[in-house]
């Protein structure tokens, strides 16, 4: 034999040792395809702990009820549980091969299980056995359900220990493949060495030829080609080198085709898993309008009965209803939110909006929680946050509802402050702009313990079942992806007993200048001297922060003693303060103290206006304001809209030295009331109400006849809606999605390709709320989109964004300043006033308050906005003429501000000086008559009181 034979066959021999470790079948593939196999077999994790933690719950709600047979199908249902999961368990001791993920599976994951079904066995069925529910139920809240939390946690680090072996020894073949390449390198390298040797020995030809054809095969190898076989002709050693490189191509085509399959199968469990989604999606659609439908009647029931007279037990039985109703729809919209973001289907706007509204919706929704409660709600922005912003202002309002919730739920006295700053070192000419919010309360604080799993979803802060505060534990986790979304981050300082701070950050873009101009200018007062008299240290400097950017220089103080001093101290040096912003509540002498002393014993000079600060707006509260002579009350959390015109109403051109007769609150949050009336441009016009359940027609007719005073037509599908549509014309078209026969959307469709139907307002009236829902309704030619359940003030604004006006505006101009009558009668009309307000005298004398207020100041405004070219302004102010005028009971004021608001759209400014000086003449007679009637119900109440 020759000499150098042997060193080849020997390398060679070793090569095919290689090889057979990696062939199919062999020891590193037979590892990778039993980790497959236990990310398979537990993906998704068994429901044996899961089914039987479900049946635990049923089997003390069948023991607590007494249903003894659901009891003992329940225990076996629970027992054939246990049996199932020993199988199991017992198949993985038995295949699963050694290392950290039979560990993980057999022991870790194993042990909280089998404690778990021993508890039951041992400790929980003996309990319902001897029917001590307590027991049960203390059973399942701090033993079961940590037990089943923890098995759930050791599979979910299970699956992550296989994946990660998985990985390792795939990575192993991948190496061990480049190493083969490698030793092929140095193989090549050799047959180099060793055909020098045999050129030098004159037979370089046959060897030369042999060679080529190797390297020809390897490179043909290396392309890819692993399907064509390697021919060798002989017995010598470059035949042996030909068919060990044979071996190795059928064992590379067995490791790729294995590679593939493997890549089919998690190709089709990702389609399997997209396929689960889009069923859960469809799943959730389907529930949320199955939900909506009967809560849409629940609420239209209950806003319907407290229309009518009842008795005092009566109403509170109702309203009590409505609230647990609409408590209902807050969890079934938070679990709708999460499901969304959990399928990623859940989307935000970008548009421009107003952050001063953001954080007037905040307090209309939360501001009236704090007040029942004794709270003061505070709102504390920098002068440098953009007043507008770009971004999805309606998920920005939902983060701040929910915190500030929070914060109302978990605090009992002291105050709540929302602040808002601009993130340092982040701003730009034309943004993003990354802001910080912050929502601190005084309340109970959290623990270590509780701050850690805060942001879990359906987690709370107190899990007990003796727990005070309700809810569902997904509040906080949908805040924490919608502030993910909107680029930011979230989270908590707190110490218990020393309240909390929610703070987190978000990126929005810049607003446009058009929007700009719609917020408050600077105040027209700006060399008034201000002095701000107030407890809260927060409050002081919120207040002092508002009148600066205004323009102004306050002073402050922090008690009612200190500020009397000052007043009288300014006023010795003939410096008198001439408005005073006075907090109500304050401890040793509130404002209505410090405003007697100042009437008692006034300091020389002119009296201050004095606007008396609150947060709590009660009617009480206006009428001893007013009844105390104070220029009006300013309700807490101030913005610099509601802060300026309330400056412009105690200090503007109608205060001349002598306070007005009444106050007001500004910008109080007023409780909406299940009676309030509907707009007055519903009453007439025909509807077209396309709905098939009956519950939901009943609600919707009883409310747009009864109390809107529309002519309503009723079909119970798409196609009866057609048959309508041709037989009769409609003003507006409200359409139910999902109906029997023809569903909305295919009627609407329908309806867009009719020509003489192309332009009427269809609006979806519907249960579907998930994402998506909206878009459809709106490609399918929709106007507009309502969910069920609606606020009927909700429902009518909407109707009224779409109704075209009974009388075209051009008829209107062109009928001349003299032609349009005015309805005959005394300026301001009491009874139709009250009955405007459902015959409730509080409610009247509140809005009269109000219409006082604004009075002088919305004239103002409709001048100033005219005098600088701002129609859209001037239109604006007088539409809330129109409105104000007709609440009051004044027509004839409506019909003029009716008339100049046609005057301001059609651009006839000849016509605006006549109709505001008729304004002004018309007004005066109406503030006579409103002074008159609220001196002799103040009279009428001090009689009878």
């Amino acid at each position: 034999m020759h000499p150098g034979r042997l060193p080849l066959r020997t390398k060679l021999a070793g090569l095919d040792l290689a090889f057979e470790r990696v062939r199919i079948n062999g020891p590193l593939y037979r590892a990778i395809d039993g980790g497959q196999a236990v990310v398979a077999d537990i993906l998704p994790p068994p429901l044996y702990i899961v089914e039987a933690h479900l049946a635990v719950f049923e089997l003390i709600d069948a023991q607590a009820h007494g249903d003894t047979t659901r009891v003992a199908t329940l225990e076996s249902r629970l027992r054939e549980r246990e049996a199932d999961f020993e199988a199991r368990h017992q198949e993985w001791t038995r295949t699963l091969p050694p290392g950290a993920v039979k560990t993980a599976l057999v022991d870790s994951s194993y042990a909280p299980a089998a404690t778990y079904f021993q508890v039951v066995r041992r400790e929980l069925l003996p309990a319902l056995q001897r029917n001590d529910i307590a027991t049960a139920r203390d059973l399942l809240a701090h033993t079961l359900q940590p037990l089943f939390a923890e098995h759930r946690d050791r599979v979910e680090f299970t699956v992550a220990a296989a994946r990660r072996e998985n990985a390792e020894r795939e990575a192993r073949a991948a190496a061990f493949v480049d190493n083969v390449r490698v030793a092929m390198l140095a193989g090549w390298l050799l047959l180099a060495f060793a055909t020098f040797v045999i050129v030098r020995r004159g037979v370089m030809k046959p060897i030369v030829a042999s060679v080529g054809e190797i390297g020809a095969v390897l490179d043909r190898i290396g392309t890819g080609d692993t399907r064509t076989p390697v021919a060798s002709r002989g017995r010598d050693e470059f035949d042996e080198i030909l068919q060990a490189i044979d071996r190795m191509r059928l064992r590379l085509r067995s490791a790729i085709d294995t590679v593939d399959g493997h890549r089919h199968e998690l190709q089709a469990a990702l389609d399997d898993a997209q396929s689960a989604t889009r069923a859960k999606s469809e799943f959730l659609a389907n529930m949320s309008h199955e939900i909506r439908t009967p809560m849409n009647a629940i609420l239209g029931m209950t806003d319907l009965a407290l229309r009518t007279d009842l008795t005092d037990k009566q109403r509170d039985y109702m309203a009590k209803a409505r609230a647990a109703a609409e408590s209902l729809l807050v969890i079934i919209d938070d679990i709708l939110d999460f499901s969304k973001i959990e399928a990623g289907k859940l989307s935000l706007e970008a548009r421009d909006f107003s952050l001063d509204e953001v954080f007037d919706r905040v307090t209309s929704l939360i501001g009236l929680k704090a007040q029942r409660k004794g709270l003061e709600l505070l709102l504390k922005t920098a002068p440098d946050v953009p007043p507008v912003l770009v971004g999805d202002s309606l998920r920005l309002l939902q983060v701040l509802v929910n915190l500030c919730g929070n914060a109302v739920k978990f605090t009992e006295d002291g105050e709540i402050v929302v602040v808002t700053v601009q993130v340092v070192g982040d701003a730009s000419a034309d943004g993003p702009v990354t802001l910080r919010f912050a929502v601190k309360d005084t309340g109970v604080g959290l623990t270590p313990v509780q701050i850690q799993a805060l942001f879990r979803p359906f987690s709370q802060v107190d899990a007990s079942t003796t727990r005070e505060h309700g809810g569902t534990g997904l509040g906080l986790a949908i805040c924490r992806q919608l502030v993910a979304m909107m680029g930011g981050e979230i989270g908590v300082d707190s110490q218990p007993g020393a309240g909390s701070d929610f703070h987190f950050t978000a990126r929005f873009g810049i607003g446009t200048q058009a929007h700009a101009a719609r917020l408050p200018r600077q105040g027209a007062h700006r060399d008034l001297r201000i002095l701000v008299v107030d407890d809260s240290a927060n409050s002081r400097e919120i207040l002092d922060d508002l009148l600066v950017m205004l323009g102004y220089a306050p002073v402050v103080e922090s008690g009612g003693a200190a500020g009397l001093a000052e007043l009288r101290r300014a006023a010795a040096v003939g410096r008198p303060y001439q408005l005073v912003l006075l907090d109500w509540r304050m401890p040793g002498m509130d404002g209505f103290d410090v405003a007697r002393r100042l009437r008692d014993d006034p300091p020389p000079g002119p009296a201050p206006a004095i606007l008396l600060v609150t947060a709590y707006g009660d009617e009480d509260i206006v009428r001893e304001a007013a009844k105390q002579g104070l220029a009006g009350c300013l309700a807490k959390p101030v913005s610099a809209s509601t802060l300026l015109d309330a400056i412009n109403g105690a200090c503007g051109p109608q205060r001349v030295g002598a306070p007005p007769a009444s106050a007001a609150i500004a910008a109080a949050p007023v409780a909406a009331s299940a009676r309030d009336p509907a707009p007055a441009a519903l009453r007439g016009r025909r509807v077209l109400l396309v709905e098939d359940n009956e519950l939901n027609r009943f609600v919707a007719t009883e409310l747009l006849c009864d109390v809107a005073g529309m002519d309503v037509t009723l079909a119970g599908n798409g196609r009866e809606a057609l048959d309508r549509l041709r037989d009769a014309a409609f003003d507006l078209v409200l359409m139910d999605i999902q109906m029997p026969g023809m569903d909305g959307l295919q009627a609407t469709r329908l309806i867009r390709a009719d020509a003489r139907l192309a332009h009427l307002p269809v609006i979806a009236m519907t249960a579907h709320a998930m994402a998506g829902d909206r878009d459809k309704s709106k490609a399918a030619g929709m106007n507009d989109h309502v969910t069920k359940p609606f606020e009927p003030a909700q429902l009518f604004e909407v109707m009224l964004r779409w109704l075209k006006p009974v009388a075209s505006r051009d008829a209107a101009l062109a009928s001349g300043p003299g032609d349009d009558p005015v309805p005959a009668g005394p300026a301001l009309d009491v009874e139709l006033g009250l009955r405007r307000c459902l015959g409730r005298p509080e409610l009247y004398q509140k809005i009269l308050g109000r219409y006082l207020k604004q009075r002088a100041a919305t004239g103002n405004e409709i001048r100033s906005a005219l005098e600088a070219g701002e129609l859209e302004a001037g239109a604006r102010a007088a539409h809330t003429l129109i409105s104000t005028a007709s609440m009051i009971g004044a027509p004839a004021l409506a019909a003029l501000a009716r008339e100049l608001h046609d005057a301001i759209d059609g651009v006839a400014p000849e016509r605006w000086p006549a109709l505001l000086a008729r304004i002004d003449a018309l007004q005066a007679e109406i503030d006579a008559a409103v002074a008159e009637h609220m001196q002799n119900a103040t009279s009428h109440e001090r009689e009878t009181g």
